[in-house]
């Protein structure tokens, strides 16, 4: 790909990524000062505080996303600078110009971009994972179901508290089940067999 076209794909790139970082700080800010006006949120109802909690969270990682886009796109500018823009930072083979054309701060090739991505897939795992408990990484089986799941997990709290309920001591039994048996198979009676007609 020419220097020059590179150059204004990047510049472009770079131009559009700042305006939209830009919009998006000053929208969390207003989203900031409208959510302070609140003297407080007792009053409110949990899924309220859910929503607004959500949108912080999308708007901070669309944020992290677009630095990150324009973190590369600087690495991209500075390789152009230095005469290796256009070379897959693994292989060293020239980056198909079609693709340049799409994505202007590409650092590796389509072929180790998608060997990246294969086997890099099964390690970007969230890290929480690596504590739970087993029952929850594997599928539901009959002795633990989602409901065994939901009674475990309201053990440490759901919007619907004990101070919810008079007669409810704690969070241990607020959403446990009334029978005794909760997580267990049922037995299963024996069919009466059939009997067989003598052969004649």
């Amino acid at each position: 790909m020419e220097h020059a076209l590179a150059q204004r794909l990047l510049w472009d790139k770079r131009k559009d990524l700042v305006t939209r970082l830009e919009r998006l700080n000053e929208e969390m800010e207003a989203g900031q000062r409208d959510t302070v006006q609140e003297l407080s949120s007792v009053d409110n109802h949990p899924a309220d505080l859910g929503s607004e909690t959500y949108e912080r969270e999308k708007d901070l990682g669309l944020r992290e996303t677009l630095r990150g886009n324009l973190r590369a796109v600087d690495a991209a500018l500075h390789r152009l600078e230095e005469g290796s823009f256009g070379l897959c930072a693994h292989c060293s083979e020239p980056i198909a110009d079609a693709r340049l054309e799409v994505i202007p701060e590409a650092e590796y090739c389509v072929h180790c971009q998608q060997h990246y991505e294969h086997h890099s897939a099964g390690r970007q795992r969230p890290g929480e994972e690596d504590v739970l408990d087993p029952r929850f990484k594997s599928r539901p089986s009959p002795a633990y179901d989602p409901v065994d799941t939901w009674e475990d997990a309201a053990q440490h709290g759901t919007s619907y508290s004990p101070q919810d309920q008079a007669t409810s001591p704690g969070y241990e039994d607020i959403h446990r089940e009334e029978e005794p048996d909760a997580g267990t198979v049922e037995r299963v009676e024996k069919a009466p067999r059939r009997r067989r007609s003598p052969s004649t």
